[in-house]
């Protein structure tokens, strides 16, 4: 039937309209038959004749119908579009591969730029936000030793706004948390501000009114409160009527004035309540705004407009020197001073930030490699087809046909692979979520902010769609102008290129490869260095036991019944631990270790002595410690003795001390009976109390920050409120979480607990940056070596197919196995050596990068160098040796028989 119509139609159409009509999606249907028809043993000269029989008729039919239905198929990309499709479709390994390695690449590069949207490129969320600033108060330890910053002291923070003139307007904020007691208890994180926060940031209410200066004028004398928008829809159901009504936090009754927008959550991320800073007193202590020395909250400012960030620097380092002279006495060394740092400067962790351009050159150094991997496939595709181009010349395609041919595969490949490759960006978004980074205290008390939660947003999909064309342009512009210099003339019956090769000389295959292996060393190295930093971090002494602990949160001030007295609660509270079944050892602190330093004041006086500025004796952490908080984290006493029953209010005061604050403090001496002044309030009766023990050093801030001076102060002796219990247990310490809430609930039946967790868990968190750029970075060198050695053996099994004749002459004229072997190794080998050295000495200077997340291993260590060479040459000699081996079994008879 087939043949009957072929037949009629080309007596109908004739063969000079034929060969008129005659498109490109013929050409190429042709050139595939054709190339077919050769590779089965067809004259090129018949298999083209048959090939346009076979297809000439059929699709003029084809074409006659399209037109009759209307439809036009004759634009030039639509044609090509629906060949490149078949041409896939007749290859399915190959494009399997492709669109693999293009989805991981495109994929795991759009997720951390994702991440990196998130991280740094997002607008802040406030009116004009380049003119808001942070004010921190700056300090040296030593004349040429770096800057630290630090929160503000009330009294401080008043002398400067009324002194400074860069400035809209300043506001203080710090937050805290307290129990809202609607029905079941709740703990709820605040935020103290003063009057003009809201409008500095320029956010308004969503209900009601914001917090103004009205309420922050007098001390305790407003006790009014402003809701997060997520609280008022989750406790209150979204009852706009909520405005004027009462509320009771923390055994406090208060007015709510208003709702805070959807998504807002305050300058220290994730605020359900705002309050004035006058209430502080109410909720923290009495004296908390009066203290010149307890530095305990953040600045923010808007510039006036004209007024450059450099203005207001110069401006507070004049300030600062200022008030430090009129709340210190000038008489240190080194003057505390203050500086003004632009928000979007500060909103990231400096080392979050770095691991985030680190893990988006990883992936596009992937991405780059793989890219590379499928431009030699192209090329050797494009030889492979090399009878189906030439038969498209001899048809008549021009060279702009052909480049335009190779391009379209690259391109719609590239853009199938980019397709898949958001998707597993979605995918990984909540992973990258879960595992990633978390934010924490920034420089000065502030929190760090930004969105941890990678989202596909316009932003980033731009970002995708301009990798995928970018990179389908990369893969498909060499091969494609390859492909259109090949001569029409002979090319049926032989055409050789030097895409990956011949003999000795280097094509550009072997130029790729010497590219993607010095990626994939370098990559490689640096996930060994971080490696070996996680597992020197891993097994670093922290300073304490962190097996079968748990620690969970609660803070008894004002929250209702028994529990108004802190020192009080903590004694029943310990008390109800102890009698748990299981239980070993229990105590309290205001935090619990690798969580950050929590509180921190500096050194005032060492016995006799006034400190000035003294390098090392500047900052001290502050810790309020229960009996039995050394037992349960099995911290050593070093000397003297732990606190016990008998450190109680009207008791002597007495501190215990770390090791590093004895040696650096009373250095050669034994600090036990010396006596010691801190800024902070137990210091307030006595200038300086007495040194009863000394204890091992402990990591508080995270496990890759040595310890630091560190003072204990007897919890039963302090009303400070907020408090971590420690529990050491003899099983499974989550298996006594219900037990340990009824005996806070013993104390205090209205108090929750919150921020249950295992110190097994915190010391993972604490280990968690390193730890996420180590396992995607590990990952992304994995795919990296695996993509080099897959493109190595590309390369090398196509020029072993292409030589065969060559191979078979060699071993017919006395060659061996083994110099058959050795000549493809060395072939194979020899692009792996050069960008193995090009590779180690590009690690060399990107590991400089690395050095804020290595532990105890430098950029330059010689092992991680080692291994990473000897890890790609390994993959390259594997994949230059299969190549080899199928090299040397070539039957030279067989061969030059065939030929």
């Amino acid at each position: 039937m087939m043949a009957r119509i072929r037949d009629s139609l080309r007596l109908l159409l004739g063969r000079a309209r034929f060969e008129r009509e005659m498109d490109e999606e013929m050409r190429g249907h042709i050139a595939m038959v054709a190339d077919d028809l050769v590779r089965q043993g067809v004259a090129p000269a018949e298999a083209l004749r048959r090939a346009r029989a076979s297809f000439g008729a059929v699709e003029g039919f084809k074409d006659d119908a399209r037109q009759a239905r209307g439809i036009d198929w004759s634009d030039a990309i639509g044609r090509e579009i629906r060949h490149t499709f078949r041409a896939l479709r007749r290859s399915p390994g190959y494009s399997l591969v492709a669109l693999l390695t293009l989805a991981l690449g495109i994929g795991g590069t759009t997720a951390i730029f994702s991440l990196l949207d998130g991280l740094l490129f997002k607008p802040l969320p406030f009116r004009e936000p380049d003119r808001l600033v942070n004010l921190f108060i700056s300090a040296r330890e030593s004349a040429t030793g770096p800057v630290e910053l630090f929160p503000w002291s009330y009294p401080k923070f008043e002398a400067t706004a009324r002194a400074a003139h860069s400035f809209e307007a300043i506001a203080g904020f710090s937050n805290g948390d307290a129990n809202l007691v609607i029905g079941e208890p709740e703990r709820t994180r605040v935020e103290y501000v003063s009057g003009d926060y809201f409008r500095i940031l320029g956010v308004g209410a969503a209900v009601g009114r914001t917090l103004t200066r009205a309420d922050d004028s007098i001390p305790k004398a407003h006790p009014v409160v402003m809701l997060s928008n997520g609280l008022w829809r989750r406790r209150f159901g979204a009852d706009s009527a909520i405005v004027g009504r009462s509320i009771t936090l923390g055994g406090q009754r208060l007015t709510v004035v208003g709702v805070a927008p959807l998504g807002f959550g305050g300058l220290s991320n994730g605020v359900d309540l705002w309050l004035p800073m006058m209430m502080a007193p109410v909720f923290e202590y009495d004296d908390i705004l009066r203290e010149s020395q307890n530095h305990w909250f953040s600045v923010v400012a808007r510039l006036k407009p004209g007024v450059p960030v450099a203005a207001a620097e110069a401006e507070m380092a004049t300030l600062g020197r200022q008030v430090d002279d009129q709340f210190r006495g000038g008489d240190q060394a080194h003057p505390w001073t203050a500086t003004a740092r632009p928000l979007a400067a500060v909103r990231v962790d400096p080392a979050v930030r770095r691991t985030g351009w680190i893990l988006f050159a990883a992936t596009g150094a992937v991405l780059l490699i793989g890219a590379i991997n499928l431009a030699n496939l192209l090329l050797i595709r494009a030889n492979g087809r090399r009878r189906e181009l030439a038969v498209r010349s001899a048809l008549g395609a021009s060279r702009g046909a052909i480049v335009r041919h190779v391009l379209t595969e690259s391109l719609v490949l590239s853009i199938l692979g980019g397709a898949i490759g958001v998707g597993l960006a979605w995918l990984a978004g909540p992973v990258l979520a879960a595992f990633g980074p978390k934010s924490g205290g920034g420089p000065g008390g502030t929190s760090y902010l930004f969105d941890a939660t990678p989202t596909l947003d316009g932003r980033v999909l731009l970002f995708a769609l301009a990798a995928t064309l970018i990179t389908g342009l990369v893969i498909g512009t060499w091969p494609a102008w390859r492909a259109s210099r090949r001569p029409a003339a002979g090319s049926l019956h032989d055409v050789r290129v030097t895409a990956a090769g011949r003999g000795g000389r280097w094509g550009v295959a072997q130029g790729l490869v010497l590219a993607e292996a010095a990626m994939a060393v370098a990559l490689v190295t640096g996930a060994i260095l971080l490696v070996r930093s996680l597992s020197r971090l891993t097994d670093v002494d922290v300073g304490f036991r962190s097996e079968r602990v748990l620690t969970f949160r609660t803070n008894p001030a004002g929250s209702g019944v028994s529990g108004r007295d802190p020192i009080q609660f903590r004694s029943l509270a310990l008390a109800g631990l102890r009698a748990i079944p299981g239980v070993a050892a229990a105590g309290s602190d205001l935090c619990p270790p690798l969580e950050g330093a929590c509180a921190a004041s500096v050194v005032t006086q060492v016995d006799d002595r006034v400190l000035g500025g003294e390098a090392g004796a500047r900052t001290i952490g502050v810790h309020y410690a229960s009996p039995g908080y050394f037992d349960a984290l099995r911290i050593p006493v070093k000397a003297g003795r732990a606190f016990d029953e008998r450190d109680r209010v009207g008791a002597p005061n007495g501190v215990i001390i770390s090791e590093t604050a004895a040696r650096r403090l009373w250095p050669g001496q034994d600090p036990v009976g010396k006596r010691l002044g801190v800024a902070t309030g137990y210091f307030r009766r006595d200038t300086t109390v007495a040194v009863i023990g000394v204890v091992g050093d402990v990591r508080y801030a995270s496990a890759d920050q040595p310890a630091g001076l560190d003072v204990y102060i007897p919890a039963l002796q302090s009303p400070f409120a907020p408090t971590t219990f420690i529990v050491r247990t003899t099983g499974d310490p989550l298996a006594i979480v219900e037990a340990a809430r009824r005996a806070v609930r013993s104390a205090d039946p209205e108090l929750p607990i919150y921020n249950v967790r295992t110190m097994d868990e915190i010391a993972r968190v604490s280990r968690g940056r390193i730890q996420f750029a180590t396992t995607l970075l590990g990952l992304f060198a994995g795919m990296a070596l695996l993509l080099a050695a897959i493109g190595v053996y590309g390369v090398l099994a196509y020029s072993v197919s292409e030589r065969s004749r060559e191979i078979a002459v060699r071993m017919a004229l006395g060659a061996d196995r083994s110099e058959v072997t050795g000549l493809v190794l060395r072939q194979g080998m020899a692009p792996i050596a050069a960008g193995l050295l090009l590779g180690l000495l590009g690690a060399g200077a990107g590991a400089r990068v690395l050095h804020g997340l290595l532990y105890e291993v430098g950029p330059t260590d010689l092992a991680s160098f080692a291994v990473g060479g000897l890890a790609l040459a390994a993959a390259g000699l594997l994949a230059s040796w299969l190549p080899a081996r199928r090299a040397a079994g070539v039957d030279p008879n067989r061969v030059l028989r065939e030929e």
